[in-house]
């Protein structure tokens, strides 16, 4: 297994985003773009399997996503987040496609031992995502390396976006970043912000409301009070 560790996640000025205000006053919520997809439901794409025993009946492994299981983010290599269930699963096969279905990058994940919410950054080996382009991601769980016909698999979908410059985002916190991404309908970086504050500080109760109420606002607020867990890529 490789060693987690804390993860950073650059958003400079050329983001677009106004991150101006205290988040501090106002809990951070996200609020879909208008056009994002139409509802699936809250955890994403997802299959259980019986190829890796779970702890729980009902537990199985759950992409982070708002309930159209997409999301935009305006990095070229971005940070995803899922629940990892207390799993014999060992590893994973992560897969990107274009809109046309067409594969064009796969990789093997190493899963972390611990059970909670993972934070795993596409590497910089694959493509960079394309402005204004969608692509669809899958994660299919192994267990002693191996894939089987019923292996579980989560899924997403995900836009690279951009927006217009409105002001510097070196005066704002990174609580203050989550809020505004949050907001502009930026999810994968908005949560990814806010889930390393938290996971750099778990007792700070003001970042653990501000975690539980943007998962709340996607129907994610089962998994608010887990460990942020990073896994390198």
């Amino acid at each position: 297994m490789k060693a987690t560790r804390l993860f950073t996640l650059s958003l400079t000025a050329a983001t677009g985003i106004w991150l101006g205000g205290s988040a501090a006053s106002h809990s951070v919520e996200f609020r879909p773009p208008a056009d994002e997809p139409a509802p699936r439901h809250a955890s994403g794409g997802a299959s259980r399997g019986n190829a890796c025993p779970q702890s729980g009946a009902t537990d199985t492994p759950a992409a982070m996503l708002p309930f159209s299981a997409f999301g935009k983010t305006l990095l070229p290599h971005p940070t995803l987040l899922f629940y990892l269930p207390d799993t014999s699963a060992d590893g994973a096969i992560f897969t990107l496609k274009d809109e046309n279905n067409t594969l064009i990058y796969s990789t093997e994940i190493a899963l972390s031992e611990e059970t909670g919410v993972v934070a795993w950054t596409v590497p910089e080996a694959a493509p960079a995502l394309e402005l204004n382009q969608s692509y669809q991601w899958f994660m299919v769980f192994q267990c002693d390396g191996r894939l089987f016909p019923d292996s579980s698999y989560i899924s997403g979908r995900i836009q690279r976006t951009t927006t217009e410059p409105q002001a510097d985002s070196a005066v704002a916190t990174q609580l203050e970043k989550a809020a505004a991404l949050s907001t502009a309908g930026i999810w994968y970086d908005g949560a990814a912000t806010l889930a390393k504050l938290h996971q750099e500080q778990p007792q700070n109760s003001d970042i653990a409301h501000h975690w539980e109420t943007l998962l709340q606002s996607v129907g994610l607020e089962a998994f608010a009070t887990l460990p942020v867990i990073e896994i390198e890529p």
